[in-house]
């Protein structure tokens, strides 16, 4: 039967890390060198790739968007073997995983990988009390302030536009830093344009740079 949809087989393990290994050494045969960062589809991960991404010598991994439910499928009439992760408690700021649950810090030494978490703020909700505690419960204290990924494709109206949404993101960063997946879809040109604009004109853009992840955790380093 073909049913003209995607099949998300998040829960056969054998073959996610086949499929990884796979990519790994295509990558490494055809640029001549290592490959060092990753980035699974709809925000999927688990501790068993996680593992096996650092033996295969990854080292940075830009997967977890902290604040997301888990959720059986990533979209609607899509089927999947196994669910999305519940992120509501993971690091707001880069961390080197435990090797049994790739959601929570572990310790440094003798970790080669480090997760970068992407950009996340939150929602102003007005005075609405209950549903304030409900995001503390959920996320915890200092989650609350990044319970929601800063995608770059939303539409993010008032009061909550993009700009507005960046803020809060830099001010809730002990030391801040920007991390954004941006979806290659046609459909979303015209949204990601007036994000990239908002970024360019931000009061702290003088401060902005592209970097790689190591960069990017070097410089990091350097701000404690």
């Amino acid at each position: 039967m073909n049913e003209r949809s995607w099949l998300h087989d998040f829960g056969n393990q054998t073959w996610v890390e086949y499929c990884l290994t796979m990519a790994v050494d295509g990558f490494t045969k055809t640029l001549g060198r290592t490959c060092l960062s990753l980035r699974y589809g709809d925000r999927w991960l688990n501790t068993g790739t996680v593992n096996l991404a650092e033996r295969l010598g990854i080292r940075f991994d830009l997967s977890v968007e902290p604040g997301t439910l888990p959720c059986a499928t990533p979209g609607l009439g899509e089927r999947a073997s196994g669910p999305l992760p519940d992120y509501r408690r993971v690091p707001r700021a880069p961390y080197a995983p435990s090797p049994w649950d790739f959601r929570r810090a572990g310790q440094r030494d003798g970790r080669t990988l480090r997760i970068i978490p992407l950009t996340s703020a939150y929602l102003r909700l007005g005075f609405h009390p209950r549903q304030y505690l409900r995001r503390v419960r959920a996320n915890g204290v200092r989650g609350r302030l990044q319970n929601i990924p800063l995608y770059m494709w939303e539409s993010w109206p008032a009061p909550n536009m993009f700009d507005q949404m960046l803020h809060r993101a830099l001010a809730a960063q002990r030391r801040p830093y920007l991390a954004f997946a941006i979806r290659t879809r046609p459909d979303l040109r015209e949204a990601i344009g007036p994000r990239i604009d908002a970024l360019l004109t931000h009061p702290a853009s003088s401060n902005f740079r592209f970097s790689t992840p190591a960069e990017a955790l070097a410089e990091l380093e350097r701000a404690k």
